[in-house]
């Protein structure tokens, strides 16, 4: 007997299986059933192969081995119904090819069809253009007007003006100013300092506002030490 899968019946039958690959089978292994391609049914749910399914495997481990529910007793037993013979399916297969080839010719006609419509259509007013287009109607010339000869013009005489003679003004001599001489500085009254007992250099300095070395250099004294009671001294 043909190895099938407890849980390949066709649509929602879950009691009835065909013996061959069927478009119409579905896996019952999930609460919805679900479509399963004819290459994976001839490979894995039509052999002994179905035991090592995903979805067989998950389906056991929730509910137990489907495979016990069909040995319990006749209420439990599948029927399996043979599928069409081979003939028959490679019969089909060429009617169906046939019907696709058939709507491939008669879709590739329509569109021949349609572009040649359109190239007629895009003719046709350019043909009746150049069968039916009037010619354009000769312009009648219009008769010519001579235009008016100028009447000569005669040119103002121009009247001579005798130009005015303007007066020359003589230059006016400009007085000159004689120099002021410059005045000369008053001379500046010399200071001196008549020297006493215990005066210094620094301290006649320091009373006039100036210098020891400055009242030095103005009396031509070598050492600022020593200056002499008496002695007459130029203040800078």
């Amino acid at each position: 007997m043909q190895p099938i899968c407890p849980l390949l019946a066709l649509g929602a039958d879950h009691r009835t299986v065909v013996d061959s690959p069927d478009r119409g089978h579905r896996c019952h292994a999930e609460a919805v059933a679900s479509v399963v391609e004819r290459s994976y049914q001839q490979r894995v749910c039509l052999s002994e192969g179905f035991a090592r399914c995903d979805r067989y495997l998950e389906h056991s481990a929730r509910l137990g081995d489907p495979r016990n529910r069909y040995s319990q007793g006749l209420t439990a037993t599948r029927l399996v119904i043979p599928g069409e013979p081979a003939w028959a399916v490679a019969a089909a297969n060429r009617r169906h090819m046939r019907r696709s080839q058939l709507a491939g010719i008669a879709a590739a006609l329509a569109i021949v069809g349609a572009g040649a419509l359109t190239m007629v259509t895009g003719a046709l007013p350019a043909g009746l253009a150049l069968l039916g287009s009037p010619a354009p109607p000769s312009e009648t010339p219009l008769p010519t007007v001579p235009s008016p000869s100028p009447s000569p013009s005669t040119a103002p005489t121009a009247t001579p003006v005798t130009p005015t003679p303007t007066p020359t003004v003589a230059p006016t001599a400009t007085p000159s100013v004689a120099p002021t001489a410059a005045p000369t500085p008053a001379a500046t009254p010399r200071r001196t300092y008549v020297v006493v007992q215990g005066d210094t250099l620094g301290a006649i300095a320091a009373r006039f506002g100036t210098t020891p070395n400055a009242i030095a250099a103005a009396n031509g004294i070598a050492d600022p030490n020593v200056i002499n009671p008496g002695q007459v001294l130029v203040i800078p």
